[in-house]
């Protein structure tokens, strides 16, 4: 069972609410289920909760030019999504 998960408008760990959806009912910043699910996939993943899935070389070429394209056209997450994208890319030094 994975341990982040996006359920009632939100990302949560357990029972704990981490950020607020936009259809949550709560005050906080908010963002997007599709958002949410993506950090709850990688959270998942880092930890070892799904380690069937690690994206290969070129994926995360792919993605970290999309990352790019964010920051540049300021649009929020790039910089989240580059930081995972290092992320990966250590998980796949230390299998070689």
């Amino acid at each position: 069972m994975s341990q982040y998960y996006v359920e009632y408008g939100a990302l949560q760990k357990g029972a704990e609410r981490l950020i607020e959806c936009y259809t949550s009912a709560l005050p906080p910043v908010k963002i997007t289920e599709d958002f949410a699910r993506e950090i709850a996939d990688a959270l998942n993943n880092a930890q070892g909760h799904c380690p069937n899935y690690i994206p290969s070389a070129a994926d995360l070429d792919k993605l970290e030019a999309h990352a790019k394209y964010m920051q540049d056209h300021s649009i929020y997450g790039g910089g989240v999504l580059l930081s995972m994208i290092a992320d990966y890319r250590k998980i796949l030094e230390k299998r070689k």
